[in-house]
């Protein structure tokens, strides 16, 4: 027993120390609330000695300089006799792995939300070699605008080809040429 309360003392000493510089957020699946350093940390630790249960936390730290780091912390606790003599355990600094992480869930969310927004058309579309209209799936026969517009986020503006405009209005391109 006194060996056991001799641990329990140097870890209460140990994050004496510690959280005369931090306060830390603890972060619980996808819920993060904000709790003074030593009770997740102390609860976990303690749950280890009484219960026998290991523990590995991700903990979120910000020192009173403004320093912001992410650590993990394990303990597994070693048993004799039936009764937790000590608990072994480790801090790591994962401050670049969080960063990562965090990167790359807005990265999978900004892709997810871009492919949600893009309607696009694979295949063949039949289109009429003359008036170039297209059929659509129930064979009817519309404009190329009405077709894409109805599958796509594209909007269309009307213009004419230089060609188009010789054919309709003769003479117009170099009217507008002698103009510029």
């Amino acid at each position: 027993m006194e060996n056991r309360q001799r641990h329990i003392r140097c870890f209460e000493n140990l994050w004496c120390d510690i959280i005369r510089s931090c306060s830390v957020y603890f972060e619980i699946s996808r819920f993060t609330t904000h709790r003074p350093l030593p009770f997740a940390i102390e609860k976990a630790f303690f749950d280890a000695v009484n219960e026998g249960k290991p523990y590995d936390l991700e903990i979120e730290l910000d020192s009173v300089k403004g320093n912001h780091k992410w650590i993990r912390t394990k303990g597994i606790p070693v048993m004799e006799e039936g009764r937790v003599i000590l608990v072994q355990g480790s801090f790591q600094d994962i401050s670049e792995m969080k960063k990562a992480e965090i990167k790359l869930k807005k990265l999978v969310n900004d892709l997810k939300k871009a492919l949600a927004e893009i309607n696009e058309l694979r295949g063949y579309i039949p289109i009429c070699a003359n008036c170039k209209k297209v059929r659509d799936d129930e064979g009817y026969w519309q404009q190329v605008e009405q077709y894409i517009s109805e599958r796509t986020d594209a909007q269309f503006s009307h213009s004419l080809c230089p060609e188009c405009t010789e054919k309709l209005y003769p003479g117009l391109n170099k009217k507008i040429e002698d103009q510029s």
